[in-house]
């Protein structure tokens, strides 16, 4: 390189910027007198090893501030937190304010081990269940969980450590493909360890906890709970692992029959039950008694060449590749949600596959097609009794050494999206035309998509709900331009997406990849809503035997909390890292409004400390609480973490 010059790394705004020293001093010099920068009165370059597996250079750094320290100019050697609370202490207060997305780069990289990267997603979704039935167990069970201590640790340092940036590839200096594809897997595999084995056990010790007393005293009898770990009241299936025949199945509450039916998942029978109303972070339980009882009409139909499948709220047509080809909303004048193209479409060349209706009965009903265009994969298209969604659920079954999208076409005419960024709800579109995006230094092909991605017109919205998945193209945004009008999401299956010598090669040789979907439709666009409806086609109930001989809990329904505020949801309720019996619990809430939530979160049971915290679980300061009401005040858009502990079990 000419002198003077240096990579773009090793330049400010670099990883590496101050690998240089001497050179780092001077571009910090020179940004003194550059515009804009004339109110500040310190510089700072940070980084040095770039990627080399080792380095140091303590001397060098201190012989360079040395040599360049005069009366003009200070030379500090930082910890990097001192230059920070210096600036904050003589600028803080006059900082500009700006909240803006700059996309994703090197963050795609995780989509080139796809199926992995989604074990990750999917076993956060069982942590939170398990976590949430641990809340209820740990009051009576102090310990429970503690045998899974170094188990936890490992998880720990799995979730954080899966994320390192450098997804390398063979012809980089730090590790082969296979090599970091298998330490990924590690990662991953220390993550949902421990989430399965909470979860699992969490199952048993909260059926132990709840009191089958007051079952019918039958041999052919017997009880189950279904779990809600979400903090509002909702409706939806519920499958227990059961393999017997002519069954009734009551609601202990009222007594009444509910829609049961036998469907066969991964090989595993299961009896799949409407279950409505169940409480917020809470369980009702079900009886299963071995006789005919009524008789319920089933969920939806399907047309003889098993193409339409409807029910009162959705007729979904699709194609024998799986793709959707029309998606009439019945509850908004049979309004047409597909466009110009298809939803679900991996990007087929034709019609070729079969389509059978895998199962059928008065609380679902699921078509399958399997298609070898343009990959081989199935598809399975489900509508509920009453539920307002429609659900995906895909199988790529073959490698692929590509980049992969699902294309949704939406009709939609010039709507805006929103979509769920890192613990934000943002809108794609440039910050000069009220949008959240970055209008210079900013990648704008692939969008981050979590929960839900939604888009809408002023009256008339779609949104999808994503399980698996990381990152969307809208329409066809590219790296410098944002489709922010586009009605068309590209949701990103997997591939080297970022650059094609960047990841892992071939998905290092998977061939099953797990992707779910959800759509559902609305008048209004409202985050809190739609966030709500992702995480109910995310989070299915959980379900367990009763086997409690006492138990500590009632024997037909019970909440452990309720949130006042619409707008708020617990994202989080644990036992605290140091355990229930000296921290008490954690409760972790976002508020998704416009306004500060000035509310609360009432329990079943009476406080007697709480703290608001950091989100690492520190105290900050006392938090308000009045009986079992616990006072929040969270900022708009906010996530603040409580920690409890309780004096009146119940």
């Amino acid at each position: 390189m000419p002198p003077g010059r240096r990579d773009k790394n090793e330049s400010l705004g670099g990883y590496a910027e101050a690998r240089d020293p001497s050179f780092a001093i001077n571009v910090c010099k020179k940004k003194f007198h550059s515009a804009n920068y004339n109110n500040f009165n310190v510089a700072g370059a940070f980084g040095y090893g770039w990627d080399d597996l080792a380095s140091y250079n303590a001397d060098g750094f201190i012989d360079a501030a040395k040599a360049s320290t005069d009366a003009s100019y200070k030379v500090v050697v930082s910890n990097e937190q001192d230059f920070f609370e210096d600036f904050e202490s003589t600028h803080g207060a006059s900082l500009p304010i700006s909240s803006v997305t700059f996309g994703n780069e090197w963050d795609v990289l995780c989509a080139s081990l796809q199926e992995t990267s989604a074990k990750v997603k999917r076993s956060l979704i069982m942590l939170r269940a398990a976590e949430a039935m641990s809340a209820l167990i740990s009051p009576y069970n102090p310990l429970f969980g503690s045998t899974l201590d170094s188990t936890r640790i490992k998880a720990w340092m799995g979730y954080g450590l899966y994320w390192e940036h450098d997804w390398t590839t063979d012809n980089l200096k730090v590790i082969s493909s296979a090599q970091r594809a298998a330490w990924q897997r590690k990662m991953e595999g220390q993550a949902s360890d421990y989430a399965d084995r909470l979860y699992d056990a969490a199952i048993l010790e909260l059926g132990k906890q709840i009191p089958k007393k007051g079952a019918r005293e039958r041999s052919d009898s017997y009880r189950i709970f279904v779990f809600n770990p979400l903090s509002w009241k909702r409706s939806d299936y519920a499958d227990y692992a059961y393999t017997g025949r002519d069954v009734i199945v009551k609601d202990v509450t009222s007594g009444v029959q509910v829609p049961h039916q036998t469907i066969i998942k991964n090989g595993i029978s299961y009896l799949r039950i409407l279950a409505a109303d169940i409480p917020s972070v809470g369980y009702k339980v079900f009886e299963i008694q071995s006789r005919k009882g009524t008789t319920f009409r089933d969920a939806a139909t399907v047309s003889s060449d098993n193409a339409v499948i409807e029910n009162n709220l959705y007729k979904v047509t699709i194609n024998k590749t799986g793709a959707i080809t029309s998606l009439v909303d019945k509850r908004n004048n049979n309004r047409e949600c597909i466009g110009s193209g298809k939803a679900n479409d991996l990007g087929s060349l034709s019609d070729d596959g079969s389509v059978t209706v895998e199962n059928f009965g008065p609380v679902s009903v699921t078509l399958k097609a399997i298609s070898s265009d343009p990959l081989s994969h199935t598809t399975r298209i489900t509508l509920y009794k009453d539920l307002p969604r429609v659900d995906i659920d895909n199988q790529i079954t073959q490698n692929f050494t590509d980049v992969r999208k699902w294309k949704f076409a939406f009709n939609l005419n010039n709507p805006e999206t929103w979509h769920e960024e890192v613990g934000a709800i943002i809108k794609a579109g440039l910050a000069s035309n009220g949008g959240h995006y970055s209008t210079a230094n900013a990648s704008y092909k692939y969008q981050t998509l979590n929960h839900f991605v939604s888009v809408n017109e002023a009256d008339y919205g779609i949104t999808l709900s994503n399980r698996d998945c990381y990152f969307m193209q809208l329409g066809n945004s590219t790296p410098d331009f944002l489709d922010e009008t586009s009605s068309t999401l590209n949701v990103l299956a997997g591939g080297r997406a970022l650059l094609p010598d960047r990841g892992i090669a071939n998905q290092d040789g998977d061939t099953l990849f797990n992707q779910s979907f959800a759509i559902s439709t609305h008048k209004t666009f409202n985050e809190a809503s739609e966030m709500k409806l992702a995480l109910e086609h995310q989070t299915p109930f959980v379900t367990g035997a009763v086997t409690g001989e006492t138990g500590n809990y009632p024997a037909s329904v019970y909440s452990f909390l309720s949130v006042a505020d619409p707008n708020v949801l617990v994202w989080a309720l644990k036992p605290a890292e140091e355990g229930y019996a000296d921290r008490g619990l954690i409760i972790r809430a976002w508020n998704f409004g416009t306004t500060f939530s000035k509310s609360s979160i009432v329990f079943n049971n009476k406080i007697s400390d709480a703290y608001e915290a950091s989100h690492v679980e520190t105290d900050l300061q006392v938090s308000p609480y009045s009986g079992s009401e616990l006072k929040t005040n969270i900022p708009a858009k906010g996530m603040n973490t409580y920690r409890t502990k309780f004096s009146g079990l119940k």
